[in-house]
């Protein structure tokens, strides 16, 4: 029984042994886990920048086809907006040559031109008829003292009247610009008397912006004058008598 006994306590003190050797050898198992870790990481990582390199390089030729591309529109874009500001200034210039011998009147009140004419029965009969044309050349030989006669005058006619004009706006195209010069240098005649009748030179849309434009900058004392020619604008920045006027042609001419 004795030796059984002491066989047994061998056998525990071996079995308790062997549970020692195998936690040390789990810890171990585990530490090695733990410092292998980094390497497969490393590793992972290495597989990735080689996956994307490779996607890199196929991407590559496709990148420079799309960059030739971005230039080639760029190029397109930029001659597309050369025309299109070419054929701006055309219309511009066109505008503006059909109306070098206009004016602009703001104010004109209606007249009536009575004349006589007869009925079938051979009675006189007053007949009441609106002449632009004669309305205006009465304005012009009377308050401007400028001699038109009706026959000087291509056409004339009202436009329509805004929220703002109760009296509807004249445009007046006269036969040659030597007239229509004549009229706007006399014009200051009108500024005089106390009649509310303007008289303007008959610009663009766009010349009559930067006018008003201009105008703004005047009234902020920015600049020292600004005025119209030949449906143009000009402006002087400064009061010196020997500066040159300057030909204002978009609104990066005039000062911010």
């Amino acid at each position: 029984m004795e030796d059984i006994s002491k066989a047994l306590e061998e056998l525990a003190l071996e079995n308790c042994q062997f549970r020692q050797e195998v936690s040390q050898f789990t810890d171990y198992n585990i530490n090695l886990s733990e410092n292998l870790k980094p390497v497969k990481e490393k590793e992972t990582l290495r597989k990735t920048l080689q996956a994307n390199s490779k996607l890199l390089e196929e991407l590559t030729p496709e990148n420079n086809s799309l960059q030739q591309r971005i230039r080639h529109l760029e190029e397109e874009n930029i001659n597309l907006r050369e025309h299109m500001f070419s054929l701006e200034e055309r219309i511009e210039f066109n505008e503006r040559e059909n109306r070098r011998c206009n004016i602009f009147i703001r104010g004109l009140p209606d007249k009536f031109c009575i004349e006589t004419a007869s009925n079938p029965e051979g009675k006189p009969v007053l007949v009441k008829r609106q002449t632009i044309r004669q309305t205006v050349c009465d304005l012009l030989n009377t308050e401007l003292n400028v001699k038109i006669s009706p026959d000087d005058i291509v056409t004339a006619f009202r436009l329509r009247s805004g929220s703002n004009n109760r009296i509807r706006p004249v445009i007046v195209k006269f036969k040659n610009s030597l007239l229509k010069d004549s009229v706007l240098r006399a014009k200051r005649n009108l500024q005089l008397s106390e009649k509310s009748i303007l008289i303007f030179d008959h610009l663009t849309r766009a010349n009559l912006e930067l006018l008003f434009s201009a105008r703004a900058l005047l009234r902020q004392k920015k600049i020292h004058a600004a005025w119209t020619f030949n449906g143009q604008v000009f402006v002087k920045f400064d009061d010196d008598n020997l500066s040159k006027p300057s030909l204002i042609k978009s609104s990066v001419d005039l000062p911010s």
